[in-house]
């Protein structure tokens, strides 16, 4: 069996994962959700005035500035919606899957021995970063977390 075929085979196992489930679970409810769906129309309003006023000669920066203030909240707002929250969460999950494989392919090319080689263990919120840099509660990031990793 070749390569090609060998990934198509982990691709249809990483779609049987219950990460992959989970994942997609949460995106269909987060994307029906009326609420969600409410706030990301006023986000591309947003969007679409703070590029008209920014593409004004003579741009106003305090219109500026309070569409950004208002874009930022509004952004904030859709986060901490509960089926964002949970997209957001099972997203990360499935994202650190992919790292963890992508991290056991990236050692096999360099030459480690593909059936024992296990990569570094991730930081706190599974960012790659190190838990004493994570200041978020419990290790775990989130929507605005203010964390200092970057994530």
């Amino acid at each position: 069996m070749d390569v090609v075929e060998l990934t198509r085979q982990l691709g249809v196992a990483i779609q049987a994962d219950e990460r992959y489930t989970k994942f997609t679970e949460s995106q269909e409810k987060a994307m029906s959700d009326e609420e969600v769906r409410a706030l990301n129309d006023r986000l591309e309003n947003l969007r679409e005035r703070y590029e008209t006023e920014a593409q004004k000669p003579n741009p106003d920066q305090v219109v500026l500035g309070n569409l950004d203030t208002t874009f930022q909240k509004t952004y904030g707002d859709m986060m901490n919606v509960p089926s964002m929250v949970d997209y957001v969460l099972a997203r990360r999950e499935l994202d650190n899957l992919m790292k963890y494989l992508t991290e056991i392919l990236y050692l096999t090319v360099n030459g480690e021995d593909p059936l024992t080689c296990e990569p570094a263990p991730q930081g706190g919120c599974g960012c790659g970063c190190s838990p004493e840099d994570c200041n978020c509660e419990g290790g775990e990031c989130g929507p605005d977390c203010g964390c200092d990793c970057g994530c």
